[in-house]
């Protein structure tokens, strides 16, 4: 592959650069914030999911039992192996454990131990597809894409329930702000906001767009588009839940970073990096 057929789905900021892992393919472009320079390492595998733990970047293979840890400190790479399969394309960390639902439609969520790097599952009674997650008071929120349901994991029980969402529509981006969970719908009009105190949802409805990441900075959430349509970013005041719509140039968006008042776009192959002064 060359330099720039990356589609990175994930992305990382540590110490003034941004961690980009190919999604389709092998290999990690590394964004210098401050020199505006990037460098390409070789990684065994591609990746759709990624966190970052203690100096160190977890790069989840996009389907299959791998994981790679890359070392941020000496730039070494290594892998493990989870204890079951699964396509991942979101996860969070909660007291030093990695918390992987599935993309897949399978009864899975997979629980890896940071400290111990041993790995296990909980079995949901439900099919899940889960593109996007947040946590809020000990439990993990999982909106379902292309479903009409919410999953809450409760991370001291290990029970998960399930709460009625009004739209049935695919959903991959969500953020929380006050007590709230902004869920996107990934190609349509839709932003859904469930309250967090009450569990009820109500609908808002926006431009007609394709929508794969999203960030909150000061009371707005930032909405790059992707896919088909014009690519632009929205910006949504969380306030007065008005928005403003912005024409970019260049290629549509798939993974986004805000760092020191800037938001960086990342493009969908890979060929140019959107900066917009916040």
């Amino acid at each position: 592959m060359t330099l720039f057929d990356m589609f990175p789905y994930t992305s990382q900021i540590y110490k003034n650069k941004i961690y980009m892992p190919s999604g389709v393919s092998t290999g990690m472009v590394i964004f210098d914030l401050l020199t505006e320079t990037l460098t390409f390492l070789n990684t065994t595998y591609s990746c759709t999911e990624s966190q970052i733990w203690q100096d160190k970047l977890y790069m989840i293979r996009s389907s299959g039992r791998d994981l790679e840890i890359f070392d941020l400190q000496n730039e070494t790479l290594r892998n493990t192996i989870f204890s079951i399969s699964g396509a991942t394309r979101t996860s969070q960390i909660y007291q030093d454990k990695l918390y992987m639902p599935v993309a897949n439609a399978g009864n899975i969520i997979r629980i890896f131990d940071l400290q111990t790097e041993i790995s296990r599952f909980v079995t949901p009674l439900n099919p899940m597809r889960i593109f996007t997650s947040q946590i809020w008071n000990d439990r993990l929120y999982m909106p379902q894409n292309n479903n009409n349901t919410l999953e809450i994991f409760d991370f001291i029980t290990e029970q998960i329930r399930t709460v009625n969402l009004p739209n049935n529509m695919g959903r991959v981006t969500s953020q929380i702000w006050q007590d709230k969970l902004y869920i996107l719908q990934d190609s349509g009009t839709i932003l859904e906001i469930f309250d967090l105190q009450t569990e009820t949802t109500r609908s808002v409805t926006l431009p007609n767009r394709q929508r794969e990441t999203s960030q909150i900075w000061q009371d707005k959430l930032y909405l790059p588009s992707n896919g088909r349509f014009p690519t632009v970013l929205e910006i949504f005041d969380l306030q007065n839940e008005t928005i403003e719509t912005i024409t970019l140039n260049g290629n549509s968006c798939l993974s986004s970073q805000i760092w020191n008042g800037r938001l960086y776009m990342l493009d969908y192959g890979g060929r140019d990096i959107k900066v917009y002064t916040l």
